[in-house]
């Protein structure tokens, strides 16, 4: 017979399926970012928050974006997503037919 304690994780070991439920997908800046200051490098390449961290009119407000594969086109959709107050939708393995994985999903805007 298994009693409550034999279920407890040693103590360096956190057990993400006990732990992680309790803590909702939000994040709180320290402080807030100059508008001027990088926020996207590549190479010798920088864009401002100002320029990346714009909502985008036409997907409204708390968009369900599914974002490309490609890291800087992702992080532009994502960083516009969270702008709306919206979400973003990661797919590994994209190959073939992703309707039915993708419907429970209620993607809004696709950019992949």
């Amino acid at each position: 017979m298994l009693s409550a304690a034999s279920l407890d994780a040693p103590r360096d070991v956190v057990d993400e399926a006990r732990e992680l439920p309790n803590y909702g997908d939000v994040f709180a800046a320290n402080e807030d970012p100059n508008p001027d200051d990088p926020a996207l490098v590549d190479g010798d390449d920088a864009q401002s928050f100002r320029d990346v961290v714009v909502a985008q009119p036409d997907w409204g407000h708390s968009p369900r974006v599914r974002v490309p594969e490609d890291l800087h086109r992702a992080l532009l959709a994502t960083l516009s997503a969270w702008a709306a107050d919206g979400s973003v939708v990661l797919v590994r393995q994209p190959d073939g037919d992703q309707s039915r994985r993708l419907a429970p999903e209620n993607i809004t805007v696709d950019v992949s």
